[in-house]
């Protein structure tokens, strides 16, 4: 009823601290993992790698070990499982179509005439074309 009072009991709410974080640091303030614990399992660790020289695809792998999708949100199973497939494809893409962009710009430029002042004209063919594909790539760029 309204207004009536009652007792309750309740169990304490656990805290973290540094002393007690996860892996048994040695005190508060102090870090779980040394500077170079990355490399404890060897610089050729395929995670270590992954994110070196391919950010994308080592973020797909934690994604889907965080049950999350590939737009970074809480998926059903058969979303999960497709994750790191999509991320993959969308990395190759992206890394395919910024070659081929780029080997058209590069075939594009060696046609252009280039007058005394180091530039050429934008305003017709390949100029106009060289400066689009140009465009592209940096949103591409930008977007990836």
């Amino acid at each position: 009823k309204e207004g009536q009072e009652f007792t309750a009991k309740a169990s304490p709410i656990p805290v973290i601290t540094a002393s007690k974080g996860v892996g048994g640091s040695s005190g508060p303030g102090s870090w779980k993992d040394g500077l170079c614990s990355c490399l404890r399992y060897g610089c050729c660790h395929p995670h270590l790698c992954l994110s070196f020289w391919c950010m994308p695809i080592a973020l797909a792998q934690v994604m889907t070990r965080m049950r999350l999708n590939f737009l970074a949100q809480r998926g059903s199973v058969s979303e999960v499982a497709k994750t790191f497939t999509r991320v993959v494809v969308i990395t190759v893409t992206y890394f395919l179509t910024n070659w081929l962009l780029g080997m058209a710009t590069f075939a594009m430029m060696g046609d252009l005439v280039i007058d005394e002042n180091n530039s050429y004209d934008v305003t017709e063919g390949k100029g106009l074309m060289v400066m689009i594909l140009h465009y592209v790539r940096e949103i591409l760029y930008y977007a990836f």
